[in-house]
């Protein structure tokens, strides 16, 4: 699938997708296997496939043993699990108590 995806619910992603997903106020979930070059904006951001592109995880960020990830992440927390792999810039979003 390609194009911009905005969601009022959380999004799931199992294959391959290429463009924009946004569930602001919910969760992004990228599956074992799934290949997807795009930015993505939501509360929670959990990767367990493959992404290129920029990431924003406003509460949270998970990056599972099968994560693989070339890009942007911008999060307040972040869990990267034994296995995966991330090259690019990590950025802090600050908390409103920061």
């Amino acid at each position: 699938m390609e194009g911009e995806l905005e969601s009022d619910e959380a999004i799931e992603i199992d294959g391959e997708f290429k463009g924009k997903l946004s569930a602001i106020g919910h969760s992004v979930t990228l599956n074992e296997g799934s290949r997807v070059e795009a930015t993505i904006d939501a509360s929670r951001v959990v990767i367990a496939g493959s992404i290129q592109g920029t990431v924003i995880g406003r509460a949270h960020t998970s990056l599972t043993k099968s994560a693989r990830m070339v890009g942007k992440l911008a999060t307040a927390e972040i869990r990267v699990d034994e296995g995966a792999v991330f090259r690019g810039q990590v950025d802090h979003l600050g908390s409103k108590s920061d």
